[in-house]
């Protein structure tokens, strides 16, 4: 209808450092949360989101023209089943990965995180595409391989 919903300054130079400073930090202190407690803090942020599902619903409607009917439906039907699943098999799939012993060594494969991430999420289906990335970075899923010799 072409009424001004929102908006927002461009973040300067100074803002966008700030930002990346914190997200190092943030990711200083998130790296020594054990997979548990990441966990219960990703239910915890969902279950914030789909108690709000209307009033995201109509953000999104606002901001990509879908009709309101679906919205909120993006929240309560694909972006939680997607975090829960990914959070349920966290454990499983972050368990080291045992090799055949060599004489004098354990061998095993660890995931370790290699660092922040930032996802620019399409304007279709915002956040059931982001889950997509953000939730296994919250809970260490996509990363890097390291092996390490014991």
């Amino acid at each position: 209808d072409d009424s001004v919903y929102c908006e927002r300054e461009t973040a300067n130079t100074e803002q966008i450092e700030l930002a990346l400073k914190n997200a190092y930090q943030a990711r200083l202190n998130w790296k020594n949360t054990s997979i548990d407690n990441r966990a219960k803090l990703c239910r915890k942020a969902i279950t914030y989101l789909v108690d709000n599902a209307e009033v995201i619903g109509e953000e999104i409607t606002r901001q990509m023209g879908r009709p309101i009917r679906y919205s909120a439906s993006e929240i309560t039907g694909g972006f939680q089943e997607r975090a829960d699943y990914m959070i349920d098999i966290a454990s499983i799939a972050l368990a080291d990965i045992r090799i055949p012993d060599k004489q004098c060594f354990t061998r095993y494969i660890r995931r370790e995180p290699l660092g922040t991430i930032f996802v620019l999420a399409p304007w279709n289906y915002p956040f059931l595409t982001a889950v997509n990335a953000i939730i296994p970075a919250l809970v260490r899923l996509e990363e890097g391989l390291l092996f390490r010799l014991l």
